[in-house]
């Protein structure tokens, strides 16, 4: 008994066009972040601190190792210091 398949051309036509298909949306959706991330550079405002400025800090509880940081606030107030 032969082990081989032997696909029809429309179901080898519907499978290429589905591949092209998702690569034309792979490119459609790279190109819209490409877009999304220079809109975003151009709004961006830097942020200059001085000595002796007070900051607000958010700290990701990811950051850390979760076992000693469970009940760790997130957010905490600092000096600035550079």
């Amino acid at each position: 008994m032969a082990n081989y398949y032997r696909a029809s051309e429309c179901a080898s036509a519907f499978a290429s066009y589905v591949h092209e298909l998702h690569k034309e949306i792979s490119d459609m959706i790279i190109q819209s972040n490409v877009n999304y991330k220079l809109h975003t550079d151009v709004r961006k405002r830097l942020k200059t601190f001085n000595f002796g400025d007070f900051v607000m800090v958010q700290i990701r509880p990811e950051q850390f190792p979760p076992e000693p940081l469970k009940s760790y606030m997130l957010v905490v107030l600092i000096h600035f210091k550079s």
